[in-house]
């Protein structure tokens, strides 16, 4: 595991925008319940009380990853052109149609990006946050801008038959323009791995694909008997949010907003809860999203955008824990008022 505390470089997220949603599927948790004739009242109330979602979006059968990427980045540039000058261009997430190629790369001819450095992130639901680790690593060094894409389709890797992923797990994509400016002050960052837990949540699909060999059951994501896998799951949240906490002699009644990878509508706010961190500052965006993965923590900001009004010396976390079992946080200070 990786701890760094009391990173020199400032940064701003100049820009942030999501992929077209309207162009998806909106499915609805009662549609569901009718896809797997599930179709009751009483389990309807329950899903929608207690696991708490409404909605979550899929693509459509000729939309994938690479697609909403392309929308959120085209969104992004049409309101940022500058843009299109950064240093850097990193793309997240593990839900890449075209495993041989790098996608920011890719992304970077597309849209005239000529001059950024370019590479792909992938360590599950954390890669989003890791990027943005990355990002302000990059600054450090002397980086002026940069550019993360984090997109995902976990509905083009999941068996239709199992109702449980179905139900809360969604699509989307983010893009985020970054720059070196003393808008906010890195404080102390994690990343780390749990590898026993690899196969708790993975595609074994090899590529390329040998036809005579092909079974689509080997392209979607199987899951592990690991009787303890949620159970390690929460430790590694709570965990990496006390940690980070300590390392940036902070406390939790000190954070003012807490962005998050949604899981769960409970839990999110129970590990926010337990370092004492205020309700106000959780943002439940899983309630019509879904878990959507590494992009997920970026549209939890985006959701807030509105009334995200940090004061001078305000702490932010970001945090997102995802299968593999891969974790990332990361605590921010406003730097101005």
């Amino acid at each position: 595991m990786i701890q760094t505390k009391f990173l020199a470089s400032g940064f701003n997220i100049k820009g942030i925008e999501s992929c077209d949603f309207s162009s998806m599927d909106l499915i609805t948790t009662d549609d569901l319940l009718v896809r797997f004739g599930k179709n009751s009242t009483k389990l309807s109330t329950f899903v929608k009380n207690e696991i708490q979602i409404d909605t979550r979006y899929f693509v459509k059968n000729n939309q994938d990853a690479l697609d909403l990427a392309r929308q959120a980045l085209g969104r992004l540039i049409e309101k940022n052109p500058d843009a299109k000058n950064v240093d850097f261009f990193i793309f997240a997430g593990i839900s890449n149609p075209m495993p041989t190629v790098c996608l920011a790369a890719l992304l970077s001819n597309d849209f005239g990006i000529t001059g950024a450095s370019c590479w792909d992130l992938k360590s599950g639901c954390s890669s989003g946050v890791l990027a943005l680790q990355q990002a302000i690593d990059w600054f450090g060094k002397g980086a002026k801008s940069g550019i993360i894409v984090a997109s995902e389709t976990f509905s083009k890797f999941t068996n239709q038959e199992i109702f449980q992923m179905s139900l809360t797990t969604g699509d989307g994509a983010c893009a985020v323009y970054l720059t070196n400016e003393p808008v906010y002050k890195p404080i102390a960052t994690i990343h780390g791995t749990d590898a026993t837990y690899f196969k708790s949540t993975f595609v074994p699909g090899k590529y390329p694909i040998v036809l005579s060999n092909y079974n689509p059951s080997d392209y979607q994501f199987v899951f592990s008997e690991k009787s303890d896998v949620l159970k390690a799951l929460q430790k590694y949240w709570s965990y990496s949010l006390n940690e980070l906490l300590m390392k940036g002699k902070c406390k939790g009644e000190d954070i003012k907003y807490y962005f998050s990878h949604q899981v769960d509508s409970k839990k999110n706010l129970e590990f926010a809860k337990s370092c004492k961190i205020a309700e106000a500052a959780v943002l439940n965006t899983f309630k019509k999203y879904g878990n959507i993965g590494c992009p997920g923590v970026f549209l939890n900001y985006l959701e807030r955008k509105d009334d995200f009004k940090p004061g001078k010396d305000d702490y932010i976390v970001f945090q997102a824990v995802g299968g593999g079992l891969s974790w990332a946080s990361l605590l921010i200070q406003k730097l101005v008022p």
